[in-house]
């Protein structure tokens, strides 16, 4: 049996859209703006032409304040965290099991995660389209991901005066997500001792 008819092709609606926004996930660097462009124009593929106004902060503002924000938003003394098993899991040892999961389908598919681990978003953002395993995609997404998504957007202030554009940016990961795998499964909180 050829081991194309192993798997189902890929269904999302713009895979190239998937390591875009991982990119945008990513520290700033000189292209983050043709970036931010790219997504905004990928994303009419959903019906929806902006990042809620991330696009227009980006436009907006000077690469040092762009890497400010990142760092104060996603490193030092972070609001929110983008490893999808330490959002779900914290230290537990099943996020060490992720790890091992994660790793493993990067490297299936010639993957590299750099300096950040496996579970670190904008690497599951560009693993997602490379894997051939429709439902195994659709699993990682709906009971893992997307969860782990939800919660990120969940860590930022709600308070309109103190909005962080990178929410925004998670809000439209959110949003790709439920048209491309529907609403993610609930996810049980763990605890940690």
């Amino acid at each position: 049996m050829d081991s194309q008819n192993n798997h189902q092709e890929c269904s999302l609606r713009a895979p190239e859209l998937y390591p875009c926004l991982g990119r945008v996930l990513n520290y700033p660097t000189a292209e983050i703006k043709d970036d931010v462009a790219k997504c905004c124009e990928l994303l009419s593929a959903y019906g929806d032409t902006s990042f809620e106004g991330f696009d227009e902060y980006i436009k907006k503002n000077n690469p040092e304040r762009l890497e400010e924000v990142y760092t104060a938003t996603f490193d030092v003394n972070a609001v929110c965290h983008l490893d999808v098993g330490y959002v779900l899991f914290g230290e537990d040892y099943k996020r060490g099991e992720m790890l091992v999961h994660l790793s493993r389908a990067h490297n299936a598919v010639q993957n590299r995660w750099g300096t950040e681990l496996p579970d670190h978003l904008p690497n599951v953002l560009n693993l997602l389209p490379l894997m051939q395993d429709r439902v195994e995609r659709e699993d990682l997404v709906k009971k893992m991901v997307h969860p782990a998504v939800r919660k990120m957007i969940e860590s930022f202030d709600k308070n309109p005066e103190k909005a962080n554009a990178y929410r925004f940016a998670l809000e439209t990961v959110d949003r790709v997500f439920v048209q491309d795998f529907g609403e993610p499964e609930p996810f049980p909180e763990v605890e940690n001792e």
